[in-house]
């Protein structure tokens, strides 16, 4: 949609919400379609996600809310997958790859505490 005027978007809102949400379902349904054929399912998806909030929400500025903090929860997770994988990246393939030396166990012995005289007698 390369020029979108929300003033009159807004008007057609509110003059006739019939045909509103028709010109959004074209306009949807033509972005959608514009993707390639490995994206339109996720799209779908998407969408789907969108109405669902939209239904479930009476005020549209809350739903407009709603969707932001469902897609900023997506861009969180996509953000964590990056920081992960390039951490992943980032550590040597050898470090990554290496065997690693099986762990021997250990018996802790315990220390007597020293009195205060035999650290008298050491230091003298």
């Amino acid at each position: 949609m390369d020029n979108f005027n929300f003033t009159a978007w807004a008007a057609l809102y509110k003059t006739d919400k019939a045909l509103f949400e028709e010109k959004r379902l074209a306009i949807i349904e033509k972005t959608i379609t514009a993707a390639s054929v490995s994206q339109q399912q996720c799209l779908r998806g998407l969408q789907f996600q969108i109405d669902g909030i939209r239904l479930r929400t009476k005020n549209p500025y809350y739903a407009a809310l709603k969707i932001s903090a469902t897609m900023m929860r997506s861009v969180d997770a996509l953000c964590d997958s990056m920081r992960e994988l390039c951490g992943h990246l980032l550590t040597p393939y050898t470090a990554r790859h290496q065997s690693k030396a099986p762990t021997k166990n250990a018996t802790i012995l315990p220390f007597r505490a020293e009195s205060s005289k035999t650290k008298q007698s050491q230091n003298a």
